[in-house]
């Protein structure tokens, strides 16, 4: 993974090596009057035909939901899910490929 941009309390811009090849996520944080964040997430530079790509979509959208759901228990309540953990245990070691 490699940190493109990060502009404190707007955006933090990454590319990676995902499910399809090397992808930019972008994350946008927007304070609202209420004293809460909203984050919008979007992953670009996909590649495969139009049945990876759905296959793709579907898995990095879940991806994200986990990790942000798993954020929001710890910041919130300080409650650790390991859900990203949990849901691939095995992404942390050397070599690993997403499937």
């Amino acid at each position: 993974m490699l940190v493109k941009d990060i502009e404190t309390d707007k955006r933090i811009v990454i590319e990676w090596d995902g499910y399809s090849g090397r992808t930019t996520v972008e994350w946008k944080f927007s304070a609202r009057e209420d004293g809460t964040t909203y984050v919008v997430i979007t992953e670009s530079g996909w590649t495969g035909d139009g049945d990876e790509l759905v296959k793709y979509v579907a898995e990095s959208t879940q991806g994200f939901t986990w990790t942000l759901a798993g954020l929001k228990a710890f910041l919130e309540h300080g409650i650790k899910l390991n859900l990203v953990a949990d849901k691939n245990p095995d992404a942390h070691k050397a070599g690993w490929q997403p499937a």
